[in-house]
């Protein structure tokens, strides 16, 4: 009983964590909207004022994320499937309010994409999300990058739409797809939910479009 309870729960949390994946050629995607008086610079890694902001508006933005100062370094410079990341953080005035980090794919060094992407809650709503996640690829662009791709847990579909509102578009092609997790390629039932996520999205954002 224990064996099965313990496969359900596995099979859950894989569903759960249902990645979804939208790319788009960084050439055709939309501007970085203006957000004055509100700030960009990147982060100065050896501020540690600048760290524990980050390390705050990340956990004020999801309500399971639990960082601590003593990770954040490691975050910060190290991810599992990107390289060359950078982190930027967004200002009002001396207020950390929001922030993306970037990176190139390891597999494909011609396709790049933003990570932790956070805005406080007391600022969101106010377009912040999409400014990021521009911002995040503009720079990438502007580095040589070519595409864009983003890798999406399934249930945040808010973040998927904003992707759509700046020009990506869904990928459902595995074999078009530059970062899948280990169980993208054996877990059907995951690749069925992460699809019908993302379809589930589409037919939101085309509505709210029209």
């Amino acid at each position: 009983m224990t064996y099965f309870i313990n496969n359900l729960k596995r099979l859950y949390s894989n569903l759960r964590n249902s990645e979804v994946h939208v790319q788009a050629k960084l050439d055709e995607i939309k501007p970085v909207p203006d957000i004055a008086p509100f700030y960009v610079k990147k982060i100065d890694l050896n501020n540690s004022d600048e760290v524990a902001s980050w390390v705050e508006v990340m956990n004020d933005a999801y309500d399971d994320s639990e960082i601590n100062l003593e990770q954040a370094l490691n975050l910060l410079t190290k991810h599992h499937f990107l390289d060359d990341t950078e982190t930027f953080l967004v200002f009002d005035e001396n207020k950390v309010i929001a922030s993306v980090s970037t990176g190139i794919y390891r597999s494909n060094k011609q396709y790049g994409g933003v990570f932790r992407l956070s805005v406080r809650k007391d600022y969101q709503g106010k377009g912040l999300g999409k400014f990021i996640i521009l911002h995040g690829f503009h720079h990438l662009k502007n580095s040589g990058i070519k595409y864009g791709e983003s890798v999406i847990t399934s249930y945040r579909e808010t973040s998927i739409i904003t992707h759509f509102k700046c020009g990506f578009k869904p990928q459902f092609d595995p074999l078009k797809i530059i970062h899948k997790n280990s169980n993208y390629n054996r877990n059907f039932i995951q690749r069925f939910r992460a699809n019908k996520a993302l379809k589930s999205a589409m037919k939101i954002y085309s509505a709210n479009s029209r």
